[in-house]
């Protein structure tokens, strides 16, 4: 039943991707629009006491995060 609701969500994903970024030509705000999408997703999937935000994960030229 979990594998169908994964299957069932990365579908309904990969479509409102390609609706979200089918008049987007620059390659950073596409990414940005998927982002959101992918946000919304997640913040229905995952239970209240967790948020979903964005940012970036730099690595120092020491190998830390």
């Amino acid at each position: 039943m979990l594998l169908y609701n994964i299957e069932s969500i990365a579908k309904k994903l990969q479509i409102e991707y390609v609706d979200v970024t089918k008049h987007i030509e620059h390659k950073g705000v596409m990414g940005n629009s998927r982002e959101n999408v992918l946000q919304k997703y997640l913040g229905q999937l995952l239970p209240h006491k967790f948020t979903v935000g964005n940012g970036i994960i730099m690595i120092s030229n020491k190998g830390g995060i």
